[in-house]
């Protein structure tokens, strides 16, 4: 009987062992063309799953990728002030774009035509918390700024109940805060893929502490006492964690 060399057998096993990445079927690609009226290259998306759409990626290659950010209908979250808004930068605010089931939505390109060569939908989150991913650098691009606006709401509950004892209590949390911020890389130039605290919301935290808030109701300027921020805080928290908490799902599910 002829024997098959070792370095054979090997090589076959180690080709049949290369997991591949399920092609995402929720969202597909539609059209990419120059759209006069917006001066730009345009690519339409379509939402052929029956879920509501949270965030696509698309992968174009060379050029990098592009994503969008969706909200689902009656699902908005709530506003508490605009330090809170500008922190949860990762999901559309109250009134903000939705991608609904058998509906179209559109991604600006810019002025080159080549980002409409081989473009691929890298990454589809749903509004249930359930995600398509075929690029999981993509992916993580996307769960990034969710960990870390959890991250940050930690560190500065954290700091505001080292001081709830202090009779001077907004003075030393905002000279905390300062103090932490001072010691963090900015965000805007950092390169490294791990997690951090946001130095800006902490920053925007001293501002909020120091020059109150803007009640919604009378239109007035008010101070705001720290324990009010810990709790709004703690149900941002609560609220973001969940969304960390995604069930990868294949064509077969959407």
């Amino acid at each position: 009987m002829r024997k098959t060399p070792a370095l054979f057998v090997i090589v076959i096993l180690l080709c049949g062992g290369v997991a591949q990445s399920a092609p995402i079927t929720g969202v597909v690609i539609r059209s990419c063309e120059l759209s006069r009226e917006k001066g730009m290259f345009v690519m339409q998306l379509a939402n052929v799953s029956h879920q509501n759409v949270v965030y696509v990626e698309v992968n174009l290659n060379e050029h990098g990728s592009v994503g969008s950010y969706y909200a689902p209908p009656g699902e908005f979250r709530p506003m508490f002030n605009d330090r809170l808004e500008e922190l949860s930068t990762h999901r559309p605010g109250p009134g903000e774009k939705t991608f609904a089931p058998d509906t179209t939505a559109d991604l600006l390109l810019g002025t080159d035509e080549n980002q409409c060569t081989t473009p691929v939908v890298d990454v589809v989150v749903y509004a249930d918390d359930t995600a398509e991913v075929k690029n999981e650098q993509a992916f993580r691009q996307y769960i990034r700024p969710i960990e870390e606006e959890v991250l940050t709401l930690k560190k500065e509950n954290e700091i505001l109940a080292q001081f709830a004892s202090s009779p001077n209590r907004v003075a030393d949390t905002v000279a905390e805060l300062l103090r932490v911020a001072s010691e963090l890389p900015d965000p805007q130039i950092r390169h490294d893929e791990d997690f951090h605290v946001n130095p800006n919301a902490l920053l925007a935290l001293v501002r909020e502490l120091k020059q109150g808030r803007i009640n919604p109701q009378t239109g007035m300027n008010e101070k705001v006492d720290p324990e009010t921020i810990i709790k709004e805080n703690a149900e941002q928290i609560e609220a973001e964690t969940k969304h960390l908490d995604i069930k990868r799902i294949t064509g077969a599910a959407v």
